[in-house]
């Protein structure tokens, strides 16, 4: 079981990706994971700007986006709910984000994935993600909650 004291680095409030971790211990309390219903309900009032919820298929790159916050429905170009990862993450970084979701789901511990990737016009893009794993009411693991946040750099 996570540490809830613990992240991956220094810890800094302001970082979207420890705003997650914070919240999603929170809603675990004591237990090992968190239920996918306290979330759900703990998004209300929350920021979940940069946190999007995945329904997690057995082939991961077909999971589905079922909540998503404004930065990362920006940042990742979801168009509306029900989006697949597959058509949402940039190609550079889908294999790598999938095998943290695998890591995830085996190891039922959270797992960041820093990086960057290239735009179609050739803008580099800096990211910083985690995911976080979440168990249904029969208490299977099939929900990753994620924080995903990136830097675009400024125009010239």
């Amino acid at each position: 079981m996570p540490d809830k004291t613990q992240t991956a680095g220094p810890y800094n409030e302001r970082r979207a990706t420890d705003r997650a971790l914070r919240l999603w211990n929170e809603v675990r309390d004591d237990e090992p994971l968190p239920q996918l219903r306290d979330v759900a309900t703990s998004a209300e009032g929350r920021d979940w700007n940069n946190v999007l919820l995945l329904r997690l298929d057995q082939l991961l790159s077909q999971s589905v986006v079922i909540a998503c916050g404004t930065a990362a429905r920006i940042a990742l170009g979801v168009s509306r709910l029900g989006e697949t990862l597959s058509r949402i993450l940039p190609n550079e970084i889908a294999d790598q984000i999938c095998r943290a979701i695998e890591t995830v789901m085996r190891n039922k511990t959270p797992e960041r994935v820093e990086g960057a990737y290239e735009e179609d016009d050739g803008t580099v893009v800096r990211f910083r993600s985690i995911f976080l794993p979440v168990i249904d009411s029969k208490k299977r693991p099939d929900y990753v909650m994620c924080a995903f946040s990136s830097d675009l750099p400024e125009a010239a």
